[in-house]
This record gives structure tokens, C-alpha cells and sequence, in this order.
């Protein structure tokens, strides 16, 4: 059997539509309730029935946009401090504890929320929750593991380029963002990591992570008088709220971006700017995604792959956040010489929808598409994971009808409008990885 557990990482913050609203797994017979404790901290509790395990997921609303530039990675190291102990808890019985009944413990910080989670057997929930909510609300930033840590984090950062996802994506988005924080790497620089001292993270930890800020769901089987004991508990806590600055992002840049890397071939994302977690349009973004990129007869997989034999994978990536949002093709292992022909290729396809558009017919079938790979995708933590932020960023807990609804309202000119204004090549980014000299000359 294999058991997933707790190695700290980072991912970006961006997320996809689907995860605005929660799928069949939960369904409408099995509406999420939403309670606020005296402290502050807000729990989604979602009882899946015909399931025996559980996923308790915290949220909480911190990353890049809540840093300054010299914070920058701030809160991706209190994410591996969470781990090392706590006033309670040593760090080996932090795991003891996780490992009792669970299997998996992880936490990822994002742009714009740090998230911590358990999976396991649903009689083990209340202990989930006082597990998490001590890491998350009680850390010990001792000196000798802050500098240990530290170590640690800045190997993190010197290997993500050698992950091409990892590092093709921080290249798009410093790109594309500049200076406003999703520009940033959510590690942070060498130099910010050196900076950190124990009272710095304690004193960033003191004003962020407080119950007004965090968000904990829990979802499939599980005992609510025993998971809201647990998270009541914890309502010594002052009840305090952290008012997050809005940093909307007013200008976005285009380009091309190449980083040299001994290689025959080469790795490509092509991007543009989406939209906002908030704006309707997502919707009919990932309709233009199933155009795109249908996991069965995808168009990019046969101009590129099927057709032209360029490349050995073609992707896309839909992801939307509280400010702005992207769409991106990403293409992997190109014979270094045909870049320029690949990325030719994808914008002819950008171009074809823009001035084509599509029928009704074909949209009625996109819509269903849709529909159901929303309906087929959740797991019980991705549900857990999906409620959380969705409540982190509306303040409210979602219904299975929000995510068909905005699909099927989506008409043909609705398809052409958002076409033609995501595919705006004054919004193009590319990121390329691969022998520079092979790529040659690359323009958009």
C-alpha cells in the first residue's frame, strides 16, 4: 500500500474553476453546513455517508500576497515549522499522532493560502482536527530547527529548477506578474530565507494565522460532536480577524522567456491572462479549455503530437485566483529546432476560435463535457480542499448547481467574447526550457 506523507511543498496558488464549487461526490442530498465558533474560526462539515474515511483540511489565507518583498517565503517556512512541534506536541508525536488512523499529511502554501490536511479512517476525525488546528494555531519556532529548516527550504528553491512544471511556471509568472506578489516565487529568494529569525516568524504567525483567517473543513465520515469538541477547544484564542490589503494586479506583461538547459529538446508553456475567481467568465473559460484540450479528442494533442509528430505531450492549464487568472498550453519534450513551428501551431488554434467561434450544437456538447468531468473529479480531500477555499474566498460554502448552472447560462456569443479577449496577443507569455542555441530566435 502506498501511504503519502508529509514532505512541505509549494504550488501555485491559482485554482481551477472546477474547485469553485463542490462535485457529485458531495452532491445536493449532502449540502455542506458552515458554523462560526465564538473565536472567529469558521468549520464546513460535509457528512458523505456511504463513505467510513474522512479528510480535514485548514486554510489558511496566507502566501505571497500577504507578504512584503522582504517577507517573501515567510509563510512557506511557518508551513515546515508547523511540522517540527508545538507547545503539545514533539515533532515525532506530531506524526505519531497522524499516523494513527491516517494516510496522508501534507501542506502546500500557495500565493494566497496556506493549506495543512489530513486523510485517514473517520473515527480518527477529531483527532485530525486538534492535530491540525495545534499545528496550525500553536507552532514552536525553536532556533536550532528554524535554522535547520532553513537549510532545508533553500534546497527546495535550488531544486526547483530542475523540476520543469516547478520551474516553467515560475518563469511564466514572473513574467506575466512583474513585481506584484504572484510574480513572486512563494519559497521566497536565498537572501529573504537568511533573514528569518524565530521572532520574525513568531511575530508574522501572531498577526496572520488567527481564527478570523482560517477556514477548516471537514468532509466524508466523522462523529460532529467530536470534531467541533476538538475545534472548540481551541477558542482560547483571542477572537481576531487579519483584514488582507487587496493588491489587484493592474498591469500584466507579455514576452518570451528562454532558460538555457543541455538538453535535445525542449519544454514550452504558452500563456495568457484569464480571470478572477469572482468573474463569471471562468466558466466559459473552461468550455474554451474543452475546445482546446478534450482529454479524448484533444485539437492541441492532434495538431501538435498526433498530426505533426512535434512533441511528445500537449496540456493545458485553466486556473483562476482572487485577482486575476491564466490560461496556458503547455507542451513537453519539442525537438528543440521546431519551438517556433509548436508555438506557430497553438496560436493558429487560439486564432480559429476567436474568428470561428463554435455552434450551438458543438456547445451543447461542450457543456456536457464539462459537466461531467466537474462531476467524476473529487475525491474526498479534493472536496475537503475545494470547500475550504471556496470558502476562503466567498465567505460562503458552495452548491453542487453553481458550477452547472454557470456552465449552461454560457452562450455561443458568450464563447466568442471570452475568446477573443483571453487570446489577445499583447497578453501572450511564453516560458521555454531547453538549448538555447537549438531554439533559436523566438518571437510572438
Amino acid at each position: 500500500m502506498k501511504v503519502a506523507w508529509h514532505f512541505p511543498h509549494h504550488r501555485k496558488a491559482f485554482i481551477s474553476s472546477h474547485a469553485s464549487s463542490s462535485g457529485t461526490l458531495l452532491g445536493d442530498n449532502f449540502p455542506p453546513e458552515l458554523i462560526t465558533l465564538k473565536s472567529g474560526l469558521r468549520v464546513v462539515l460535509q457528512k458523505i455517508p456511504h463513505v467510513q474515511s474522512c479528510a480535514v483540511n485548514v486554510h489558511v489565507g496566507v502566501g505571497s500576497i500577504t507578504e512584503t518583498e522582504e517577507q517573501a517565503g515567510i509563510s512557506h517556512l511557518i508551513e515546515h515549522m508547523a511540522f517540527r512541534g508545538t507547545d503539545r506536541r514533539t515533532e515525532k508525536q506530531i506524526y505519531d499522532t497522524a499516523s494513527f488512523g491516517g494516510i496522508e499529511f501534507n501542506a502546500a502554501t500557495t500565493e494566497e493560502h496556506t493549506r495543512y490536511y489530513v486523510v485517514g479512517h473517520g473515527s480518527f476525525a477529531g483527532t485530525f482536527v486538534d492535530l491540525l488546528l495545534d499545528m496550525v494555531f500553536d507552532p514552536k519556532f525553536d532556533p536550532r530547527k528554524v535554522r535547520k529548516e532553513k537549510k532545508v527550504v533553500s534546497l527546495e528553491l535550488e531544486g526547483r529548477r530542475d523540476d520543469i512544471d516547478a520551474h516553467r511556471l515560475d518563469l511564466v509568472t514572473e513574467l506575466m506578474f512583474g513585481k506584484h506578489p504572484y510574480g513572486r516565487n512563494v519559497i521566497g529568494t536565498q537572501s529573504s530565507i537568511r533573514t528569518f529569525t524565530p521572532d520574525i516568524l513568531s511575530d508574522y504567525h501572531g498577526v496572520t494565522y488567527v481564527p478570523g483567517n482560517v477556514f477548516l473543513s471537514i468532509v466524508g465520515s466523522f462523529d460532529t460532536d467530536a470534531v467541533t469538541k476538538a475545534a472548540e477547544s481551541f477558542d482560547e484564542f483571542s477572537v481576531r480577524d487579519f483584514i488582507q490589503e487587496d493588491i489587484p494586479v493592474t498591469e500584466n506583461f507579455s514576452g518570451v522567456v528562454v532558460r538555457n538547459r543541455r538538453s535535445k529538446v525542449a519544454h514550452l508553456g504558452f500563456y495568457t491572462l484569464g480571470v478572477s475567481i469572482f468573474n463569471k467568465d471562468k466558466y466559459v473559460i473552461d468550455l474554451i479549455d474543452m475546445a482546446l484540450d478534450n482529454p479524448v479528442k484533444s485539437r492541441l494533442q492532434k495538431s501538435i503530437v498526433g498530426k505533426n509528430h512535434l512533441a511528445y505531450s500537449v496540456s493545458s492549464d485553466d486556473d483562476n485566483s482572487r485577482f486575476v487568472g491564466y490560461y496556458g498550453v503547455e507542451v513537453d519534450s519539442i525537438k528543440a529546432e521546431l519551438v517556433g513551428k509548436v508555438i506557430d501551431l497553438i496560436r493558429s488554434e487560439f486564432e480559429r476560435l476567436k474568428t470561428r467561434g463554435i455552434t450551438a450544437d458543438e456547445l451543447d456538447v461542450l457543456k456536457k463535457q464539462c459537466i461531467a468531468m466537474h462531476d467524476s473529479s473529487d475525491t474526498l480531500d479534493e472536496t475537503a480542499d475545494a470547500l475550504s477555499q471556496f470558502a476562503l474566498y466567498h465567505g460562503t460554502v458552495p452548491s453542487n448547481t453553481d458550477y452547472v448552472k454557470g456552465i449552461n447560462l454560457t452562450t455561443v456569443d458568450d464563447f466568442r467574447r471570452v475568446a477573443n479577449k483571453i487570446f489577445n496577443p499583447k497578453n501572450y507569455a511564453v516560458a521555454i526550457i531547453g538549448p538555447k542555441k537549438r531554439i533559436g530566435k523566438i518571437s510572438i
